[in-house]
């Protein structure tokens, strides 16, 4: 029998086993976790290390062509270009829209007469004006604020449809 197939003799065993007790009580207890989901429940093994590869960058890369520095400048322009682009396109939709509510709005006040588009147009616009000024002269100088803004709409509806 050779030295590794013997087994150890009782003090070696009292030692491994003495051993093997001190680490699990150098092993800090798990807590118990604060919410029942598993997912804000932490783990207790090691976090695995990344090792840096052995092989070069280059060698890795292999498929992939290195940047050369020449593109920077161009790589600036296309990001600028295309910040300008979004920008021009959104502000090509608000002036779509501004000029459809004024298409509209121009259209419903030519409109004469007590009926129709333009009487609801005259009351929504002066409704909008009196209680836009009322909200504003009466914001921070009176406990009734909302009471007189509100009242100022409803007298806007009614000069509203006086008004053509």
């Amino acid at each position: 029998m050779s030295e590794d197939e013997k087994e150890p003799s009782g003090s070696d065993a009292a030692e491994n086993e003495s051993a093997s007790e001190k680490e699990k009580a150098a092993a800090p207890e798990p807590t118990k976790p604060s919410s029942p989901w598993p997912s804000a429940r932490k783990s207790s093994a090691p976090k695995a290390v990344d090792v840096a590869p052995a092989v070069p960058a280059a060698a890795a890369a292999a498929g992939e062509r290195p940047k050369a520095a020449w593109g920077k400048p161009l790589d600036r322009f296309d990001r600028a270009w295309t910040k300008l682009d979004a920008r021009l396109c959104a502000a090509v939709l608000i002036a779509d829209a501004v000029t459809l509510v004024f298409w509209v709005s121009l259209k419903a006040m030519s409109a004469t007469g007590t009926g129709g588009a333009g009487r609801v147009y005259r009351c929504l616009v002066t409704a909008l004006v009196l209680g836009l000024a009322t909200h504003f002269f009466t914001r921070k100088r009176s406990d009734k604020h909302e009471a007189i803004t509100t009242g100022a709409v409803f007298v806007g509806i009614a000069l509203g449809s006086r008004f053509g």
